[in-house]
């Protein structure tokens, strides 16, 4: 079948006349028809003409078609979530636009995201009931900048100084001194991170500072720099609560991603370096240096005991 039920609505009046006969097309369609029947209806509609009976009727027999599956646990709703809006949606993550046009635009892509969303991932609604902060843990950015979260309006980190880690109250740092980055994890029994086995050659680990709250001693963050003799490598690792406490400068270039087990890691430019960027559970990672970006992924693999 080479046409779609899509094609013959026509405009906002919900149903064609001949409603039964709509519906026997719908019912004659495969589940791949369906779903590009949908898209079709999808950006033929704006603000003005927008039909939610014609995408119920979509919704509904794709769900004949295609029942939902039982919404699995929250861990794994969550970690199918990020993978389908990576595979799915990745290109679309851009900085807002002024004209009508393309605000239509972005409106129908969202739109579009968000109920197709809802028919392959059901389960995400269970992981944000259940406590999982599903879309506060994805990544923003613009032209100019990258956050694990939402974009701050003071600014970027350019990748050359120690992040504000804290905005608010005084800090304390550590003065103690240690042969690594992992004698420092290690230290403040940090296991969702772990220094890197592979350094790019010429790179030696040079030192760590640790900020924590004066208070209770508890950790901020940690800065390790390492040298070639003209360039430094950087590991950021921020305490991480849903809400990100660094954000970087970056170019227009795309933002690259790759998964490491169930970790989105994105991959960025600057002018004059590259950066990877993940969030564990509880701390936010930047690797920043004047390095191709397969050096940097090849160094957050080899955190994860993955093969390079």
């Amino acid at each position: 079948m080479n046409h779609t039920a899509s094609k013959q609505h026509g405009g906002p009046s919900n149903f064609p006349t001949d409603g039964d006969v709509f519906m026997q097309m719908l019912e004659a369609m495969t589940k791949e028809e369906l779903t590009v029947g949908l898209r079709e209806a999808m950006e033929n509609m704006t603000e003005e003409n927008y039909d939610s009976t014609l995408i119920d009727a979509y919704l509904a027999a794709l769900d004949r078609k295609a029942p939902m599956p039982e919404a699995p646990d929250t861990n794994t709703s969550f970690t199918n979530f990020k993978n389908k809006l990576l595979q799915t949606f990745s290109a679309e993550n851009a900085s807002a636009v002024s004209t009508r046009r393309k605000v239509q635009s972005a409106w129908r892509v969202g739109l579009a995201a968000a109920l197709i969303a809802i028919c392959l991932m059901g389960g995400m609604v269970v992981a944000q009931a259940a406590g999982v902060d599903v879309f506060g843990a994805i990544a923003r950015w613009t032209d100019e900048v990258f956050s694990l979260g939402a974009i701050r309006s003071n600014g970027a980190d350019d990748g050359t100084s120690t992040p504000a880690l804290a905005d608010n109250g005084v800090v304390n740092s550590n003065e103690t001194t240690y042969a690594s980055l992992q004698e420092a994890l290690d230290d403040y029994g940090i296991t969702e991170v772990r220094e890197p086995t592979w350094i790019p050659d010429g790179y030696e680990f040079e030192d760590v500072e640790v900020d924590s709250w004066p208070d209770d001693g508890s950790l901020i963050g940690l800065f390790a720099k390492y040298y070639d003799g003209a360039n430094f490598l950087q590991i950021q690792i921020g305490y991480y609560n849903g809400n990100a406490n660094m954000q970087v400068e970056k170019t227009d270039a795309s933002v690259e991603t790759f998964l490491v087990g169930d970790l989105t890691v994105y991959l960025l430019e600057n002018v004059n370096s590259n950066s990877a960027a993940w969030a564990t559970e509880h701390y936010e990672c930047y690797i920043s240096g004047a390095v191709e970006k397969h050096a940097l992924k090849r160094m957050v693999l080899s955190a994860y005991a993955s093969t390079p």
